[in-house]
């Protein structure tokens, strides 16, 4: 079950059947944001855009909170937002600089879309986590770690050109957006 959008906060758990058993899905806040402009592999198994799954991390973590995830990453325990957020720089990472650039429109358009009266708020504050993670060297560097061990494994990036990922996300991305969300 993925929320409508619109009501903040923390959503239920739904209980799901499966052959395995049955298992507790969480239905977070802004989860409905990766139902918009979902992909397909050659398998057929659907997946949220990269942009997408970017955005709803971002909102999620706008203010950081301390919370260590309840299984390590990659032999670490690490927090919750530093996995996060550092998905979002491994995203912008592995995309090309052009897509990057596009993640603006698309998120507004998905914000206005799931969020019609709450979009100008969450527009003002979508850089606020990030910012935050790139001031914290100790935190910034679990979130290279996790994208060492995850999606950027053996590519080679270091924290420095991770940093640089997360400057330039804000440049071409969340700066935009921003923007727009003040401007409405």
């Amino acid at each position: 079950m993925v929320p409508a959008g619109e009501t903040p906060g923390a959503k239920a758990w739904v209980s799901v059947e499966l052959p395995g058993g049955f298992y507790g899905l969480p239905g977070f806040e802004f989860l409905s944001l990766t139902m918009i402009d979902r992909q397909r592999g050659p398998d057929g198994i659907e997946y949220a855009h990269p942009a997408m799954m970017a955005l709803a991390n971002l909102l999620s973590h706008r203010i950081l909170v301390d919370h260590v995830m309840s299984s390590p990453v990659g032999g670490r325990m690490v927090q919750r937002y530093a996995k996060d957020l550092g998905r979002v720089l491994a995203l912008a990472r592995l995309a090309s600089r052009e897509d990057v650039e596009a993640w603006p429109a698309r998120w507004l358009f998905a914000l206005q879309e799931r969020f019609p009266t709450r979009w100008p708020e969450l527009t003002a504050s979508i850089g606020n986590g990030l910012r935050a993670l790139l001031l914290d060297e100790e935190v910034f560097e679990e979130a290279w770690h996790c994208c060492n061990v995850g999606l950027l494994a053996g590519r080679g990036v270091t924290v420095t050109q991770l940093r640089a990922v997360g400057r330039q996300v804000i440049a071409d991305a969340i700066l935009p957006v921003e923007s727009k969300g003040r401007t409405s």
